[in-house]
């Protein structure tokens, strides 16, 4: 076989060889894994995929089932009984055949059929999922890659149902997470303590000198010993007023959640 019958991607004697829109052929094998990567890569599904030749990057919508056959370098290699017994058997093992389109097809049922069904396929795998979230106290979920990006496509519809049937607050759905939060709240991602009794006159603000001096200055004392650990009996024991203002902080934390306005408490009543 000459070079010009030889495959630039598989170095093999071309398979059926297809033509890019640009004029450069190679076999319909390496074509059709080169497509099946790139839909594989596709961010969004809402995205069309373009395929590119592997030789001059040029672009291109027009799948590999569309991009016409060499005839002429075809009839050359089928003149070759090794070649033509080969591309036999390759015709017997390929099943994959281009879509059969109707000329005159209802794209919009077609769409809103797929689309039922889509949904309700994902609102199957998903109940189960809120239910257990909502027996163990948790008020979001996040669902990742790869059906994700499947609940992109029906957001909508999925919304609809889960918003009527089970009162789910909200649903944030892209190509690379679907986050649904099944109560309102303004703190489901972080969690956030500060320290009402932070010194800010022990900060240890140093100087560039001092910085560059303890870089060459060895340390003439052994540092000192770590903290002793107490037990909570014995932190309670010492610090019976900053307990007690968690505690009332916790109960007001817990009321805003239920939505019970806080008891007012004296300063007198406090323990």
């Amino acid at each position: 076989m000459q070079d010009e019958n030889i495959c630039p991607v598989c170095k093999d004697t071309m398979m059926i060889p297809r033509i890019y829109e640009c004029g450069h052929t190679i076999c319909e094998i390496c074509m059709i894994n080169g497509d099946r990567i790139t839909k594989k890569n596709v961010l969004s599904k809402f995205s069309v995929p373009y395929y590119k030749c592997p030789l001059c990057r040029e672009k291109t919508i027009v799948e590999w089932y569309l991009r016409p056959i060499n005839r002429v370098l075809l009839t050359i290699l089928r003149k070759d009984n090794d070649y033509e017994h080969r591309y036999i058997e390759y015709k017997k093992k390929n099943t994959t055949k281009p879509p059969d389109i109707p000329s005159n097809i209802n794209l919009a049922a077609l769409t809103k059929k797929n689309k039922i069904l889509l949904t309700y396929k994902l609102y199957n795998k998903i109940l189960p999922l809120l239910y257990d979230a909502a027996t163990n106290g948790k008020s979001v979920i996040s669902i990742e890659k790869p059906i994700c990006r499947d609940i992109q496509i029906v957001s909508d519809s999925l919304s609809e149902i889960l918003f009527i049937n089970h009162n789910i607050h909200k649903i944030v759905a892209t190509s690379h997470e679907c986050v649904i939060e099944l109560v309102s709240s303004v703190d489901l991602y972080t969690s956030e303590y500060v320290n009402d009794d932070y010194d800010s006159d022990d900060d240890n603000t140093f100087t560039n000198e001092e910085i560059q001096e303890t870089e060459y200055t060895r340390p003439t004392s052994p540092p000192p010993p770590p903290p002793e650990l107490r037990t909570t009996s014995e932190f309670l024991s010492a610090n019976p007023t900053r307990f007690s203002s968690m505690v009332l902080t916790t109960r007001r934390d817990m009321a805003r959640i239920l939505n019970v306005s806080s008891p007012r408490t004296s300063p007198n009543s406090r323990r």
